[in-house]
């Protein structure tokens, strides 16, 4: 995947997550792990986890805090919001 510089390098990665759930690639329920992500995209794990921080912002998925701080779960297409 090839970025763009106006924007962000997080809110590049968080449009490039958003557009997996949206597209039904990322199902309610699926684990979005950090480093896998930040493996795959070839970016740090803190662009990652603040792309992720942005998703939850926007309603997208929730970040799951307790014994497994790493846990954030895509919502369901019945759960994204409307604009």
């Amino acid at each position: 995947m090839t970025f763009k510089a106006r924007e962000s390098l997080s809110e590049q990665i968080a449009g490039h997550l958003a557009a997996q759930i949206i597209r039904g690639d990322m199902l309610a329920g699926d684990r979005i792990q950090e480093l896998r992500g930040a493996g795959e995209l070839e970016v740090s794990r803190g662009s990652v986890r603040e792309a992720l921080l942005i998703l939850e912002r926007r309603h997208l998925i929730d970040i799951l805090l307790g014994v497994e701080t790493d846990k954030v779960r895509a919502r369901g297409h019945a759960d994204l919001p409307t604009f």
